[in-house]
């Protein structure tokens, strides 16, 4: 496999199975993007396991390779906390016992460091090292795929399938990103109201260059789902849950393209006409909330009308963060009501077994009846020819 760059640009602190920072290790081929995460003590096994396996290779082809490969270097793992005097310390604490933050940062960096090391080493050992079944199985890269570095000539080769978990490790990988992209079109808007039209625009254009990302990524997380490999691992009602998510994650990158659009409409609204966006809205505005002859607002609610109340969560949010609320309640409101069809579909499917069975009960009883009967009619027809034999 071609792949185009090896990526450690997050990482999350985890409790189970015990505390530890875990990285997000992002690889890029030419035909999709997925995520793994691994923590710092897997990178320091995947190093012991390259050497001992380019050794070994080298053990079989000859003592003189055996000796070359041991003298060779591999890039080097981000040192461990030299100022920790005790092993009792974890590396994602600090002395003082709060997170430090910027350690596990550089680390990050240094993690990255070391993989790119070896994916554009263009030296022996480095080419040994990627082609090593620990590296492949290290980025969960199958071993029947040939793979190249940046710069190789070496072409051969697909896109390796996904997993079950690499799979929803993806999918969680792409909320993210959505939820990345809403934060830069939050930060757009409220820069365009603060009359920074340079600064908006740049958001603007950050938030479409992760758009178009993402929905690169996004079709490649579709297409997996026909892939014959993948679908004999999930059954029929796990792949109908994942082609619901798809769905659902499309059509948010679609509300996502829409709200990127709309500032270079409202731009353009701007320079033909000379009106700024927040004008346009305060008018819009105006407009919705426009009273009647008496001077009471228009409205169609029965009863006392309830003002709109101010809360903790929503005080602080602008336009865009109203939005995403708004958008973050909605999905909340879609996964209840999925669960709730598939509650009801479920008790649609007893109800039809139930219905079989009892109809299978009543045919399996008349056919008992029918027996009876004729038991019944066979034993008085032989009490009479005994009868007749006794007459």
């Amino acid at each position: 496999m071609n792949l185009q760059g090896i990526y450690v640009r997050s990482h999350q602190e985890r409790s189970q199975p015990d505390k530890h920072v875990a990285y997000a290790v992002e690889v890029h081929s030419p035909n999709r993007t997925w995520t793994v995460w691994r923590r710092y003590s897997e990178f320091e096994a995947l190093l012991k396991d390259i050497e001992n396996e380019l050794v070994v290779t080298a053990t079989e082809k000859g003592k003189e390779r055996a000796s070359s490969a041991s003298s060779s270097k591999l890039p080097e793992l981000p040192p461990k906390r030299a100022s920790l005097g005790s092993a009792f310390i974890k590396p994602w604490k600090g002395l003082t016992g709060k997170g430090d933050e910027q350690f596990i940062k550089d680390r990050q960096h240094g993690l990255e460091t070391f993989l790119r090391a070896i994916l554009g080493s263009r030296e022996a050992h480095g080419q040994a090292a990627r082609e090593s079944r620990a590296f492949r199985s290290f980025l969960e890269i199958p071993v029947s795929t040939s793979m190249s570095g940046p710069g190789s000539s070496n072409q051969k080769g697909g896109a390796s399938a996904f997993t079950s978990q690499s799979w929803l490790e993806e999918y969680h990988a792409l909320e993210a990103v959505c939820r990345d992209i809403q934060s830069s079109l939050s930060k757009r808007d409220g820069l365009a109201d603060r009359g920074d039209s340079t600064a908006a625009h740049q958001s603007n254009v950050q938030a479409k260059k992760q758009l178009a990302a993402l929905v690169n990524r996004m079709s490649s997380l579709a297409v997996s789902l026909d892939d014959e490999a993948l679908r004999n691992t999930l059954s029929e009602g796990e792949l109908r849950r994942r082609t619901d998510m798809v769905a659902k994650l499309q059509d948010r990158a679609e509300v996502l393209r829409n709200l990127s659009a709309s500032t270079s409409t409202a731009a353009g609204m701007e320079k033909r006409y000379g009106t700024t966006s927040s004008a346009s809205t305060t008018e819009a505005r105006q407009k919705l909330l426009a009273t009647g002859s008496s001077g009471k607002p228009v409205t169609r609610v029965l009863g006392a009308r309830k003002p709109a109340e101010e809360t903790e969560q929503t005080r602080v949010l602008d336009n865009g963060g109203l939005l995403q609320l708004q958008m973050q309640q909605m999905d909340e409101q879609d996964d209840r009501v999925s669960s709730l069809t598939a509650i009801v579909r479920r008790q649609r499917q007893l109800a039809t077994a139930i219905n079989v069975e009892l109809v299978e009960q009543n045919e399996l009883l008349d056919r008992l009846s029918e027996d009876v009967d004729n038991t019944e009619t066979k034993l008085s027809g032989a009490k009479k020819q005994l009868k007749k034999l006794g007459s």
